[in-house]
């Protein structure tokens, strides 16, 4: 092979760096053996990829310039490949798949995924909805290998799980909707009055938590997170939702907390749990760091 890894390598360095010594310092070669790099490359080739003109830098020829870009494609594919190589070397897993549920998407869960894709750059993330699954059985068919959603629920034989967070709920509705200009607090027959936007029971929340957050008779049941989120904004109806989904949709004056008489929402909070069968490095960190930095949340409030 003529155009190696090597003399790539050397190619970019000489452009990026702008002269052949400093790319020489880069590489820690000998100036003389970057220049010997691209000569037999120029060679090889049958063409030359600099002009070189004393006391200035060097500068890419037409044909250069084509090879250069080619180059600049080509390394980044040959590092993660290598990378990845590495990875394989190590255990490290091919891929890791996790159903997070909407709900359960918070600020400590992106953060770590942040993080994640950082310390194992070799491993493909792919993130689902865990609602798509049947998640009683979804980590022993090894369809996901975590899941994060609103708990309690039970757990298959030899799935192991951990409260990895909280959710605090919210009742709320458009700031255009009736019940957001009524002074005071609602009561049930206020409530009554309107529609309900709520979730259906299905994989990732249970009838028990919905049981707990349904106030209204009428109702508009919705599958998707984006259908509640999208006929809330609409001002088609009130929901109660996580704090971390609405709030910012809140400061931004498009929804309205609401207040009720007859429950206090500081006292209407739920745990989130992750759960997991057989994890790689990759998994074993991740799930480790988000439990952690959940009890480090817990210790902080209870400091407070």
């Amino acid at each position: 092979m003529i155009v190696t890894a090597e003399r790539m390598l050397t190619l970019l360095a000489i452009v990026e760096q702008g002269s052949f010594s400093l790319a020489a310092k880069h590489l820690n070669k000998s100036t003389s053996a970057v220049s010997q790099v691209i000569a037999h490359l120029e060679t090889d080739l049958g063409i030359e990829l600099f002009h070189r003109i004393s006391g200035k830098p060097p500068e890419l020829t037409d044909a250069g310039r084509s090879i250069y870009l080619h180059c600049l494609e080509i390394i980044p594919r040959l590092e993660s490949l290598e990378t990845r190589a590495l990875a394989f070397q190590r255990g490290q897993e091919r891929t890791l798949r996790m159903g997070i549920h909407p709900y359960a998407m918070t600020a400590n869960v992106t953060q770590l995924l942040q993080q994640l894709v950082e310390t194992y750059p070799a491993v493909e993330l792919k993130l689902l909805d865990s609602d798509d699954f049947d998640v009683e059985s979804a980590l022993v068919k090894q369809q996901l290998d975590i899941i994060i959603r609103p708990a309690p629920y039970s757990q298959p034989a030899g799935v192991e799980s951990a409260e990895c967070g909280s959710q605090q709920w919210r009742l709320v509705a458009s700031a255009q909707h009736p019940l957001a200009s009524v002074r005071g607090e609602l009561t049930r027959l206020d409530l009554n009055q309107y529609i309900q936007i709520i979730d259906v029971a299905g994989h990732s929340v249970n009838e028990e938590l919905l049981k707990s957050i349904r106030f209204g008779t009428n109702l508009i049941s919705c599958v998707d997170f984006n259908q509640r989120l999208a006929l809330l904004r609409q001002g088609v109806g009130y929901a109660v939702m996580p704090d971390h989904v609405i709030n910012p949709l809140i400061d931004a004056g498009e929804l309205v907390a609401l207040r009720c008489e007859f429950i206090d929402f500081n006292t209407v909070v739920w745990p989130v749990e992750v759960s997991w069968l057989s994890l790689g490095p990759a998994g074993s960190w991740f799930v480790e760091q988000l439990t952690e930095l959940h009890q480090h949340d817990l210790t902080n409030k209870k400091d407070d």
